[in-house]
């Protein structure tokens, strides 16, 4: 995880297992993960081999995505931060959107 000098936003990088048998149910278990926790899903978008989804909550907004990695396994990358800040972090998204694709 790395968070930005003024702690208000954070972005995390990972790769994991699917831990719900394939990656489409994994995907419906994380936003709905996500939405339990109260979080407000505003974006969700599912083609066959990725997902983006986003969301707020009291003045913070998160943006996911996640694209199906080889031998059932997939790569991650979350951010999260300020509601104001929205703008300044739309280009950064859209960079990452477009380096984060699936790999198998």
């Amino acid at each position: 995880m790395a968070a930005c000098r003024d702690g208000r936003s954070e972005m995390r990088v990972w790769g994991a297992y699917l831990s719900s048998g394939d990656f489409p149910s994994e995907i419906a278990d994380r936003v709905r993960s996500d939405a339990n926790a109260g979080w407000m899903i505003t974006y969700d978008f599912r083609p066959e081999a990725a997902a983006s989804w986003s969301g707020s909550l009291g003045g913070r907004v998160f943006y996911a995505r996640a694209t199906k990695g080889c031998d059932d396994a997939a790569i991650y990358f979350r951010i999260e931060y300020d509601t104001v800040e929205l703008e300044a972090y739309h280009q950064i998204i859209d960079r990452l959107v477009e380096t984060l694709r699936p790999t198998c």
